[in-house]
């Protein structure tokens, strides 16, 4: 699935299909845009693979945007749901500026939305993603921290969501059943 945008080329790409050559271009651009993240030099993931990414390329062979989606499950009160878990949302440094996060979040509550998944959640800066459409997550967070290898609850000032159906965002712990995204 191919788009384009401003004469740059969206491609929607399974994790499990990502070739040798893609996977050094998503780690050198995720090290560019994350350069306190050291883990970005040997993997494309901060904590696990995704099941898809969102490549932008300029001239269809320079990686210059990426998004990662994980499709996971929360535990609330109400029982579980499913999200899609955003990560690793970046744009190189010479391309910002032009849309492209929006482009690729858009494509991404697409997806979502087409695979009748109520909710999106990531982790990021407020100011940057409530234009899409996001909103502070107010409620507890359970995830599993793998640096200390622990179960942590707690708010977390960067947790955003944001609904893609008739559905409210749940009151009460969200369990996120795992680590980040």
């Amino acid at each position: 699935m191919n788009d384009k945008i401003n004469d740059l080329v969206i491609q929607l790409v399974p994790d499990k299909n990502v070739s040798a050559a893609l996977d050094r271009q998503i780690r050198k651009l995720l090290v560019v845009c994350f350069p306190h993240e050291s883990v970005f030099a040997t993997q494309r993931f901060l904590y696990e693979k995704p099941k898809y990414r969102w490549c932008v390329f300029s001239n269809e062979t320079q990686l210059v945007a990426h998004t990662a989606l994980h499709i996971k499950k929360i535990k609330t009160k109400l029982g579980e749901y499913q999200i899609g878990g955003i990560a690793e949302v970046c744009v190189h440094p010479e391309f910002r500026r032009k849309g492209l996060v929006r482009a690729i979040m858009d494509k991404v509550d697409a997806l979502l939305i087409s695979e009748k998944i109520p909710f999106s959640m990531l982790f990021g800066e407020g100011k940057i993603y409530h234009s899409s459409g996001y909103f502070e997550v107010k409620n507890e967070i359970r995830r599993f921290d793998v640096e200390t290898n622990e179960w942590i609850t707690e708010v977390n000032k960067d947790a955003k969501y944001k609904e893609l159906s008739d559905l409210k965002w749940p009151e009460g712990l969200i369990d996120l059943q795992g680590p980040m995204f």
